[in-house]
């Protein structure tokens, strides 16, 4: 009599060979949907210059381009007071706000701080201000510009595009 030999089950094979191709299987799809996510922003920039920026709502800016102060357009004259960076309607506090106040609490009879003298005078020029100004102006309406672009931007095919690219997106996120 020749001795058998023991066949597994066929359930026993299928419990050790199911995991196993489902591991290998996830593997495959996580690396190829990483390769097809790559190439799709690449098309996307392709197809939508500065698609990086589109691939979420642009939020409009905070500043208000009519609010910020307008420059002087002269230096102050002789006896008139000093346009600083408070009179505008939109700006903020004087940075040196808080040491004048501790000044003015402290006794006029107090010795002076040699850390008050680290930084030199607070005093600053009617051509910081007027350039400060400038530059804020500037930044606003840039800010402003590229909001508008942005929004001209978004057609119904880059909401699609990009609806298919974060899906995939959050696919390869989810097998990680």
């Amino acid at each position: 009599m020749p001795a058998t030999a023991e066949r597994a089950s066929p359930t026993r094979t299928w419990l050790s060979t199911v995991p196993i191709l489902l591991l290998l299987l996830v593997v495959l799809l996580h690396g190829t949907g990483e390769k097809i996510h790559a190439r799709l922003l690449e098309i996307g920039q392709r197809s939508w210059p500065g698609y990086a920026q589109l691939r979420v709502d642009p939020k409009p800016p905070t500043c208000d381009a009519k609010a910020v102060a307008p420059a002087p357009a002269a230096a102050p004259k002789a006896g008139a007071p000093a346009a600083g960076p408070a009179s505008g309607p939109a700006s903020a506090p004087a940075a040196s706000a808080p040491a004048s106040a501790a000044a003015k609490d402290a006794p006029k009879d107090a010795p002076k701080d040699a850390i008050d003298d680290l930084f030199g005078e607070d005093t600053v020029s009617a051509e910081a201000v007027k350039a400060a100004a400038n530059a804020a102006r500037k930044r606003c309406a840039d800010e402003h510009a590229a909001y508008q672009a942005a929004v001209k931007s978004l057609t119904g095919g880059l909401r699609a595009f990009r609806a298919v690219e974060k899906g995939i997106a959050s696919g390869v996120d989810l097998a990680v």
